[in-house]
């Protein structure tokens, strides 16, 4: 059976896998509100193409929710509960994943065959989706439970923690490069220049913070290598815990920053775009670094 440390990197490997499919596809709702055909589309398509950015985002904001749960409650050491809860966030995590795969199909259905169709055709890919992602593992484990106990907590050794920041790094940096180059070539779409200035700058704010977080995110590796020559110390659990959390700090206002201009292109409304953004940012710091420090306090320090 696995030891509970191979079942944690397990989970954030595979965490790692659904969170850069969800900032691929969370770029590709970016970008297509930019496109010259998305003015063309009902009210309706666009409203839901907006809902989907939403549901793509709220599934983004689950899916790092581990990576700084590990840091911040656990100090890096490979608990128990730490598993569950990246089980538990991936689990909930693809639920709006699914729903916006079956909007999105419905939106692009409905252009080329119509309303009717594009129904059937959205609820069919979602229920596929939800079939192979909850279906058919929900009767697997009725059919093999286990109930063999698990060390709670195991303390980790510094090489084992660094090499579990990789991991996690790993997990947050290719979704938020791919969002970087959807973000720089929205600049160059003529649907940008027909944005107010207000939501110009707002996006050039994102741009810039996502920016920020790729530099932070790839700063670990490049302290490992010059700064200790490739040696695991202290120092480089701890410059890399910060630079990780500081990433996902800029990348929280970035993400949001853009759900603020998605909103303005298609509601045209400030009040609902401010709104919307500001609670989805407080959503994703306090999910990323309120909980996790509240979990901190509740728990006693692990030696």
């Amino acid at each position: 059976m696995p030891s509970l440390s191979d079942k944690v990197t397990t989970a954030l490997q595979e965490a790692r896998i659904l969170i850069l499919g969800s900032q691929i596809l969370l770029g590709f709702q970016f970008h297509a509100v930019f496109q010259p055909k998305f003015s063309q589309l009902p009210e309706a398509a666009r409203l839901l193409d907006a809902v989907a950015f939403g549901l793509m985002l709220i599934a983004a904001i689950l899916f790092l929710v581990p990576g700084s749960f590990h840091r911040l409650a656990e100090g890096g050491n490979d608990t128990l509960r730490l598993h569950r809860l990246t089980t538990s966030m991936a689990t909930v995590a693809l639920l709006p994943f699914g729903a916006c795969l079956g909007i999105d199909e419905y939106i692009i259905a409905g252009r080329i065959f119509g309303n009717t169709f594009a129904v059937l055709a959205g609820l069919l890919l979602a229920g596929a989706a939800f079939a192979a992602w909850y279906g058919i593992e929900l009767i697997r484990r009725q059919r093999s439970r286990n109930h063999v106990g698990e060390e709670e907590i195991m303390r980790t050794s510094l090489k084992e923690k660094i090499r579990t920041l990789g991991t996690e790094i790993r997990v947050v940096l290719p979704g938020a490069q791919a969002l970087l180059g959807f973000q720089f070539a929205a600049f160059l779409t003529d649907a940008f220049e027909r944005l107010p200035a207000s939501s110009k700058a707002v996006h050039f704010a994102s741009v810039t913070t996502m920016a920020i977080a790729v530099v932070l995110l790839m700063a670990p590796a490049a302290f490992h290598r010059i700064a200790t020559g490739g040696d695991d110390t202290r120092e480089v659990d701890v410059f890399g815990v910060y630079a990780m959390l500081g990433g996902m700090f800029f990348i929280g206002i970035a993400m949001n920053g853009d759900f603020y201009v998605v909103l303005m292109i298609v509601t045209g409304s400030e009040p609902i775009s401010i709104l919307s953004s500001v609670a989805a940012l407080c959503a994703a710091f306090a999910l990323w670094f309120g909980f996790p420090l509240a979990a901190r306090r509740g728990e006693r320090s692990i030696a």
